[in-house]
C-alpha cells in the first residue's frame, strides 16, 4: 500500500521496470571475490591463527588471561597483515593484469 503511495508522486513510475532492466543487465564485474578476500578471509585467519596460538601456549602459560590475551593479540596482529597484504597483492596484481593486457592489443 504504501509503495502505491510512493509510486503515484515518481516522475518515473512509468519507466520503473525499464530501469531495473537496465540496472540488472550490467556489464561490471562482480564483486563477490573481492567482498570474500576483505571480509571472510582475515576472519578465517583469525580463528586459525587463534586455535594455533592457544594449542602452542596450552603447556607455556598456566593463566589462561594472559594466554587469551596473547592469542587474541597475535591472531589481531595476523588477520590485520592479511587485509594490507591482500591489499597490496590485489593492487599489484592489477597493475601486472592491466599492463598485460595493454601490450598484447
Amino acid at each position: 500500500m504504501k509503495d502505491k503511495q510512493v509510486c503515484q508522486h515518481c516522475s518515473d513510475k512509468h519507466q520503473c521496470q525499464q530501469m531495473y532492466e537496465r540496472m540488472g543487465n550490467s556489464e561490471a564485474p562482480s564483486v563477490f571475490g573481492s567482498v570474500i578476500i576483505a571480509f571472510v578471509v582475515p576472519v578465517v585467519i583469525f580463528i586459525v591463527a587463534s586455535a594455533i596460538f592457544e594449542a602452542s601456549l596450552a603447556d607455556k602459560l598456566e593463566n589462561s588471561h594472559a594466554r587469551n590475551g596473547i592469542c587474541v593479540a597475535g591472531a589481531g596482529i595476523l588477520a590485520v597483515g592479511s587485509m594490507f597484504l591482500t591489499g597490496y597483492l590485489r593492487k599489484n596484481l592489477s597493475d601486472v593484469r592491466n599492463f598485460r593486457d595493454s601490450k598484447c592489443r
